[in-house]
């Protein structure tokens, strides 16, 4: 916290700063001049990126950890990609052995690859508002390395927001349990004019299939595992959920082990299925059946709709002829129904509920704590659908400094703190976001009148003894 402090009162005086950097790049033969040129001005604007860093006192080393951790995932699809359309790897995805001129060729394009996209990503280059080429050369040693020299002009509140951006990784939440709760209904449609002689005979396979599905996008997510709730389960989760909000987030006096730690640390994914007959006839063996229904992940710490989607009603028509045929049939359909679902949910679970994210705002200005408490109290309210938790973590004069955990999508977590670019905090005060710092935020006080009061600096130094 100390550092974004330092960051305040760093960039308020000094938004804009003429550096001096240094790009190094080491070359292979078939490297044109164009993408060496283009490497170098990159490693450039790392190098005065990371000096940045260091000159305002934030944590450089943190911030190029969580870089390069979201730079491996973002690259892994492509040369997922690449692999296939070179022959790297099967159909199947196992890797094939490559030798001679077809590896060479691999290992050329996929660094290329690699350097094109790390250049790019993270959008780095916004940071230089403009710069001049000193010089290029080459080493005197190493005929392949090449060096770069430029003077450029830096946008140090860009520097602060591509660091944000990075910086405040929290702890990875662990989970117990995927409860599959799976609910089926019938209208107007028996389980014999299905196919089979009872229920289980039909969901059984579907479910085991459904398993199969989840174990193998999202099994090692789960400590112990995916359980189909029954009954009894079902009815224990909901009487679980029953509890007041307070009670279901606090974790006070919960005892490690117990059942009720494993619930608020287990999601479950509901299915609702519905088979709806729309007509049968008997005399050519057919039947017309409309399946829909929908997916919900609910998470059991505290009752919160993670994801949901609606299947659309779709018809099919069915031969009744062999009603081993027809139920695998529409055992088949329902199936399909929640697969891409299921195939996204490792994604949706590290996106919206696996990660506790953090960040640190400063508020300005302040004439007591109470307007510090007053402001946390409109973020934890604002930012409640991503369990916003702020916390005031120090006070230095009149400036209060606010750490806030939340949960789910960071972008969007960050927006709300746009929602108090201007915001009335009583009658006598209001928010503005800092237009240069955005983790920054000024109360102004005014009168009566509306007038905006002038501070007495050692007024409100005063105030805050």
């Amino acid at each position: 916290m100390k550092k974004l402090i330092l960051l305040l009162f760093l960039a308020t005086n000094t938004l804009a700063a003429s550096v001096s950097a240094r790009g190094q790049f080491t070359s292979k033969t078939g490297d044109s001049l164009s993408f060496i040129k283009e490497q170098l001005y990159a490693n450039a604007v790392r190098n005065v990126l990371d000096s940045e860093l260091e000159k305002l006192g934030l944590d450089a080393k943190t911030f190029w950890q969580n870089y390069e951790t979201q730079f491996e995932e973002y690259f892994a699809p492509i040369k997922e990609t690449y692999d296939r359309q070179t022959g790297a790897v099967d159909d199947e995805g196992n890797p094939v052995s490559l030798t001679g001129s077809a590896l060479e060729r691999y290992e050329r394009g996929l660094r290329n690859k690699r350097l094109n996209a790390r250049a790019s990503f993270g959008g780095f280059n916004s940071i230089i508002s403009s710069y001049t080429v000193k010089k290029m050369s080459k080493s005197l040693s190493r005929a392949d390395t090449h060096y770069y020299n430029i003077d450029a002009k830096v946008d140090r509140k860009l520097v602060s927001e591509i660091y944000y951006r990075y910086i405040g990784q929290g702890k990875t939440r662990s989970f117990t349990k995927l409860y599959l709760n799976i609910n089926y209904k019938l209208k107007d449609l028996t389980w014999e004019e299905v196919g089979v002689s009872s229920q289980s005979k039909f969901t059984d396979v579907v479910e085991d299939h459904w398993i199969k599905e989840l174990t193998g996008n999202v099994g090692g997510v789960f400590l112990e595992g995916i359980e189909i709730v029954n009954p009894s389960t079902r009815q224990e989760i909901f009487e679980h959920l029953k509890k007041p909000l307070s009670a279901l987030r606090s974790s006070e006096g919960e005892i490690l082990g117990t059942r009720q730690e494993e619930l608020r640390n287990s999601l479950m994914l509901t299915l609702d299925i519905v088979l709806e007959k729309e007509f049968k006839d008997e005399k050519q063996k057919q039947i017309n059946i409309q399946t829909y229904g929908g997916i919900v992940l609910t998470d059991l710490r505290d009752g919160t709709i993670v994801n949901f989607k609606d299947f659309d009603a779709k018809g099919q028509q069915y031969s009744t002829v062999d009603p081993h045929k027809q139920s695998s049939d529409i055992a088949s359909f329902v199936y399909q129904l929640p697969i891409s679902e299921m195939k996204g949910l490792k994604r949706t679970i590290k996106e919206k509920v696996s990660v506790k994210n953090s960040f640190d705002i400063v508020l300005r200005n302040t004439h007591n704590i109470n307007e510090a408490f007053d402001f946390a109290g409109m973020l934890k309210e604002e930012g409640v659908v991503y369990f916003f938790d702020p916390q005031i973590t120090s006070t230095l004069q009149n400036v209060v400094s606010i750490s806030i955990t939340f949960s789910g999508d960071k972008d969007k977590a960050m927006d709300v703190l746009k929602k108090f670019s201007n915001t009335k905090l009583s009658e006598q005060a209001l928010i503005k976001r800092d237009e240069n710092l955005p983790f920054v935020f000024n109360i102004i006080h005014v009168d009566e009148n509306g007038k905006v009061i002038k501070e007495n600096k050692e007024a409100t130094k005063a105030k805050n003894l």
